[in-house]
């Protein structure tokens, strides 16, 4: 996250539980990082999260002027494999969000930091992790 903020960008690295989801209008540009735990069920981290997205109160201009990517974590052996991926993608998009690339479904942690690599505009190589894990 390093060459984001040489960048000018304003990086916060949080989990999600963590993060107060009435300030969410208020972000420029959100990366989303989730799991999906059992046969589709959201992480217990999430849980508070996501039943905030799910209040009815929230019009479809809520998130307007939010820019968001979510990466889903999970195992393609499940039926409901990257379901809370696949859900988080399109409740931001319900609520005027714009996604700023197509949602990412990954097996494996280092392909997670290959598609953070692409974004830096270098390359990620060699099964070694970014020194800033």
């Amino acid at each position: 996250m390093h060459w984001m903020r040489r960048r000018g960008c304003p990086v916060a690295l949080l989990s999600i539980d963590c993060f107060n989801a009435g300030s969410l209008p208020h972000e420029d540009n959100v990366i989303f990082v989730v799991s999906t735990t059992g046969q589709g069920d959201t992480p217990d981290s999430m849980k508070a999260f996501w039943k905030f997205l799910l209040q009815r109160n929230l019009n479809q201009w809520w998130l307007e002027g939010v820019h968001y990517a979510v990466f889903g974590l999970g195992d393609s052996g499940y039926q409901k494999y990257n379901f809370v991926a696949e859900k988080l993608d399109k409740r931001l998009l319900d609520l005027g969000a714009v996604a700023i690339v197509e949602r990412g479904q990954w097996l494996l942690l280092k392909e997670v930091w290959a598609m953070i690599s692409t974004l830096q505009g270098s390359s990620w190589r060699d099964g070694e992790l970014p020194s800033q894990c």
